[in-house]
């Protein structure tokens, strides 16, 4: 007689597949720490290199200075000094920047940290300068650091002349016996997609090719062909196309940027260059010296992700933007307040042009 094949009792089928769950949890558990190991090490690899790259930059441009103040914040920038600083808050929060003959531009052009923030804890140590420099990436978590200690052979003065010395986003100001760099104007874009690069005519918000804007064009064009009497009156709330690629007199080449008014603000003409920088950049003539003053045109920032953006609040600052549904407006108060975000007739539509 044949026995009878018993099959797997329900114990048996339980104790297998309890050790088969026990081996998938650590398979699972393996792969999510060897991957958490590999993006640290990545983490670590690319904020070394930035952080490397940003010491060697501050020591080129500090070293040879005669004076160097370490403050809070300067505005205006004292005359007879250039100015180094991190970028405080904002889309830019973390980022290097410089102040060279009344213009702040770029260390590197403003995507380089792609998210990542410099932070930097200065002391002095009699005549020689210590910085601790952390790279932190976009969770903000500090992934690389070091100190670094600069001499400054042409030493005449060192001070820290801060109210907060805990303050990660100090501002340096530095005789003008070194030669900071040419400022590096980012380019003008609409994104990644050259498809959708901003034109005279209309640009794409955060380069969103769904919400295109429509602009009033070159600014000198439209001006002279909207001139009444002795001057122009430009629409409230028109949007219009700014200077790319023209030559200030700083040496600095403009950006293609998007600029909206407030009041109707009147511009006399013959509108020339020098009408141009004034009113879009605030660069105006005096005596024989240009100097930065305050811009009449508001830029719009469209640098912004238009799926994600922020709501508004008490730190609105001029120029930003808001959506409701398929609506953008643009914020322009007339002065600074908590909560003039809420005033509605401090928002300006702009007119938008939905591609389906």
């Amino acid at each position: 007689m044949y026995k009878e094949k018993e099959g797997f009792t329900l114990v048996e089928i339980i104790v297998v597949l309890a050790i088969s769950a026990v081996l998938l949890g650590a398979s699972v558990s393996l792969i999510l720490s060897g991957n958490q190991v590999f993006k640290k090490n990545a983490d670590m690899s690319h904020g070394t290199k930035i952080l490397q790259q940003t010491i060697d930059w501050l020591e080129d441009y500090m070293a040879y200075s005669s004076v160097v103040y370490i403050v809070d914040n300067a505005d205006p920038v004292p005359a007879g000094f250039h100015a180094i600083k991190l970028q405080g808050s904002g889309p830019q929060e973390g980022q290097l920047m410089f102040y060279k003959e009344g213009v702040w531009g770029y260390a590197y052009n403003p995507g380089y940290y792609e998210g990542w923030r410099i932070a930097i804890k200065p002391s002095v140590l009699s005549q020689r300068l210590q910085l601790e420099v952390e790279i932190r990436n976009r969770e903000d978590i500090p992934v690389a650091a070091s100190t670094k200690i600069i001499s400054f052979p042409n030493y005449k003065n060192l001070q820290d002349n801060r109210d907060n010395p805990n303050d990660l986003y100090p501002m340096f100001l530095i005789s003008l016996d070194v030669e900071l760099p040419e400022i590096q104007v980012p380019p003008p874009g609409g994104g990644d997609d050259e498809e959708y690069i901003n034109t005279t005519t209309s640009f794409a918000i955060g380069g969103n090719p769904n919400f295109i804007g429509a602009s009033a064009g070159e600014i000198g064009v439209y001006l002279q062909d909207n001139r009444s009497g002795p001057g122009t009156s430009v629409p409230d709330g028109t949007v219009l196309y700014a200077l790319e690629g023209y030559l200030t007199p700083f040496g600095e080449v403009l950006e293609g940027a998007y600029y909206i008014t407030r009041n109707s603000q009147y511009v006399r003409v013959p509108f020339n260059e020098e009408k141009y920088y004034e009113y879009l950049y605030g660069i105006r003539r005096q005596g024989n010296q240009y100097v930065q003053g305050t811009a009449y045109g508001q830029k719009i920032n469209i640098d912004v992700d238009p799926e994600n953006m922020p709501t508004p609040g008490i730190h609105t600052q001029p120029g930003d933007l808001k959506r409701e549904g398929d609506r953008f407006f643009v914020f322009f108060p007339y002065a600074r307040y908590n909560n003039d975000y809420r005033d509605a007739n401090y928002w300006k539509e702009i007119s938008m042009t939905i591609l389906n």
